[in-house]
Protein backbone atom coordinates (compact mmCIF):
# COMPACT_ATOMS: atom_id res chain seq x y z
CA UNK A 1 0.00 0.00 0.00
CA UNK A 2 1.56 3.08 -1.13
CA UNK A 3 1.83 5.86 1.87
CA UNK A 4 0.58 9.86 1.16
CA UNK A 5 3.89 10.88 1.41
CA UNK A 6 5.30 8.12 -1.01
CA UNK A 7 2.55 9.66 -3.62
CA UNK A 8 3.78 13.21 -3.19
CA UNK A 9 7.14 11.74 -3.84
CA UNK A 10 6.25 9.79 -7.20
CA UNK A 11 4.34 12.70 -8.71
CA UNK A 12 5.89 15.92 -7.62
CA UNK A 13 4.85 17.83 -10.28
CA UNK A 14 1.22 16.90 -9.20
CA UNK A 15 -0.39 18.57 -5.94
CA UNK A 16 -1.27 15.35 -4.90
CA UNK A 17 -3.20 16.30 -1.65
CA UNK A 18 -5.20 13.77 0.39
CA UNK A 19 -8.27 13.68 -1.43
CA UNK A 20 -6.09 12.35 -4.39
CA UNK A 21 -4.31 9.88 -1.93
CA UNK A 22 -7.68 8.70 -0.70
CA UNK A 23 -8.72 8.06 -4.32
CA UNK A 24 -6.10 5.73 -5.36
CA UNK A 25 -6.45 3.77 -1.87
CA UNK A 26 -10.02 3.23 -2.50
CA UNK A 27 -9.53 1.93 -6.09
CA UNK A 28 -6.71 -0.22 -4.96
CA UNK A 29 -9.18 -1.87 -2.29
CA UNK A 30 -12.32 -2.02 -4.23
CA UNK A 31 -10.91 -2.94 -7.17
CA UNK A 32 -12.77 -1.80 -10.49
CA UNK A 33 -15.47 -4.02 -12.26
CA UNK A 34 -17.71 -2.92 -15.28
CA UNK A 35 -19.87 -5.16 -14.96
CA UNK A 36 -22.73 -5.40 -12.07
CA UNK A 37 -21.57 -7.77 -9.41
CA UNK A 38 -22.89 -8.38 -6.17
CA UNK A 39 -20.31 -7.35 -3.17
CA UNK A 40 -19.66 -9.54 -0.15
CA UNK A 41 -22.50 -7.51 1.49
CA UNK A 42 -24.87 -9.00 -1.21
CA UNK A 43 -25.58 -5.82 -2.71
CA UNK A 44 -25.75 -4.81 -6.25
CA UNK A 45 -22.00 -2.85 -7.31
CA UNK A 46 -20.16 -1.58 -9.86
CA UNK A 47 -17.36 0.40 -10.92
CA UNK A 48 -14.99 0.88 -7.73
CA UNK A 49 -17.41 -0.27 -5.51
CA UNK A 50 -20.72 1.74 -6.12
CA UNK A 51 -23.31 0.57 -4.39
CA UNK A 52 -26.14 0.34 -6.77
CA UNK A 53 -29.09 -0.67 -4.60
CA UNK A 54 -28.87 1.51 -1.85
CA UNK A 55 -27.25 4.50 -3.65
CA UNK A 56 -28.43 4.15 -7.51
CA UNK A 57 -26.80 6.96 -10.24
CA UNK A 58 -26.67 10.68 -10.38
CA UNK A 59 -27.97 12.58 -12.73
CA UNK A 60 -24.57 13.38 -13.51
CA UNK A 61 -23.82 9.49 -14.19
CA UNK A 62 -26.71 8.77 -15.82
CA UNK A 63 -26.40 11.32 -18.74
CA UNK A 64 -22.29 10.15 -19.13
CA UNK A 65 -23.48 6.75 -19.54
CA UNK A 66 -26.51 7.86 -22.02
CA UNK A 67 -23.02 10.15 -23.56
CA UNK A 68 -21.08 7.05 -24.49
CA UNK A 69 -24.33 4.81 -25.22
CA UNK A 70 -25.61 7.32 -27.94
CA UNK A 71 -22.58 7.54 -29.30
CA UNK A 72 -21.97 3.65 -29.38
CA UNK A 73 -24.99 3.73 -31.13
CA UNK A 74 -24.38 5.89 -33.81
CA UNK A 75 -20.56 4.16 -34.59
CA UNK A 76 -22.68 1.04 -35.03
CA UNK A 77 -25.09 2.44 -37.18
CA UNK A 78 -22.21 3.94 -39.02
CA UNK A 79 -20.95 0.43 -39.30
CA UNK A 80 -24.00 -1.55 -40.13
CA UNK A 81 -24.82 1.30 -42.83
CA UNK A 82 -21.69 2.67 -44.22
CA UNK A 83 -20.74 6.39 -42.31
CA UNK A 84 -21.52 8.22 -45.35
CA UNK A 85 -24.72 6.42 -46.17
CA UNK A 86 -26.14 7.05 -42.39
CA UNK A 87 -24.73 10.84 -43.00
CA UNK A 88 -26.86 11.08 -46.03
CA UNK A 89 -30.63 10.31 -44.59
CA UNK A 90 -33.07 12.29 -43.35
CA UNK A 91 -32.93 13.68 -39.72
CA UNK A 92 -35.92 11.50 -38.70
CA UNK A 93 -34.38 8.38 -40.08
CA UNK A 94 -31.64 9.13 -38.46
CA UNK A 95 -33.51 9.51 -35.10
CA UNK A 96 -35.51 6.50 -35.44
CA UNK A 97 -32.39 4.49 -36.25
CA UNK A 98 -30.64 5.62 -33.38
CA UNK A 99 -33.19 4.96 -31.43
CA UNK A 100 -33.76 1.78 -31.99
CA UNK A 101 -30.34 0.65 -31.97
CA UNK A 102 -29.43 2.46 -28.48
CA UNK A 103 -32.92 0.18 -27.26
CA UNK A 104 -31.80 -2.77 -28.96
CA UNK A 105 -27.98 -3.07 -29.11
CA UNK A 106 -25.87 -4.02 -32.01
CA UNK A 107 -26.66 -7.68 -31.76
CA UNK A 108 -30.23 -7.58 -31.77
CA UNK A 109 -30.63 -4.97 -34.28
CA UNK A 110 -28.62 -7.20 -36.59
CA UNK A 111 -31.86 -9.41 -36.80
CA UNK A 112 -33.97 -6.96 -38.53
CA UNK A 113 -32.27 -7.76 -41.90
CA UNK A 114 -35.33 -7.20 -43.94
CA UNK A 115 -35.88 -3.96 -42.22
CA UNK A 116 -31.57 -3.00 -42.66
CA UNK A 117 -32.47 -3.86 -46.30
CA UNK A 118 -34.72 -2.22 -46.91
CA UNK A 119 -33.09 1.08 -44.90
CA UNK A 120 -30.27 0.33 -47.67
CA UNK A 121 -32.28 0.35 -50.34
CA UNK A 122 -34.20 3.75 -48.90
CA UNK A 123 -37.35 1.87 -48.99
CA UNK A 124 -38.35 3.64 -45.99
CA UNK A 125 -42.24 2.31 -46.29
CA UNK A 126 -41.15 -1.06 -46.22
CA UNK A 127 -38.69 -0.70 -43.55
CA UNK A 128 -41.62 1.34 -41.35
CA UNK A 129 -43.73 -1.72 -41.50
CA UNK A 130 -40.55 -4.41 -41.31
CA UNK A 131 -40.27 -2.81 -37.56
CA UNK A 132 -43.90 -3.91 -36.72
CA UNK A 133 -42.69 -7.60 -37.43
CA UNK A 134 -40.49 -7.77 -34.28
CA UNK A 135 -40.63 -8.59 -30.68
CA UNK A 136 -39.27 -4.98 -29.72
CA UNK A 137 -42.87 -3.44 -31.51
CA UNK A 138 -44.77 -6.15 -29.17
CA UNK A 139 -42.94 -5.04 -26.38
CA UNK A 140 -42.75 -1.26 -26.62
CA UNK A 141 -45.67 -0.35 -29.07
CA UNK A 142 -45.44 3.26 -28.37
CA UNK A 143 -41.74 3.79 -28.87
CA UNK A 144 -42.24 1.39 -32.07
CA UNK A 145 -45.06 3.03 -33.25
CA UNK A 146 -43.31 6.62 -33.18
CA UNK A 147 -40.31 5.10 -35.06
CA UNK A 148 -42.27 3.49 -37.81
CA UNK A 149 -43.78 6.76 -38.43
CA UNK A 150 -40.49 8.55 -38.57
CA UNK A 151 -39.00 6.33 -40.94
CA UNK A 152 -42.11 6.27 -43.01
CA UNK A 153 -42.16 9.79 -42.95
CA UNK A 154 -38.17 9.38 -44.57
Amino acid sequence: MMSFDCLKKLFPEKKVNWETAAKEQIKINEGLKLKVYKCPAGKLTIGYGHNLEDNGITLGVADVILAEDFNNSIKYLEFVFGKDFFNSLSSNVKIALTDMMFNLGLGSFMTFQKFIKAIKEKDFERAAEEVKYSKAYIQCRNRYEKISKQIKEG
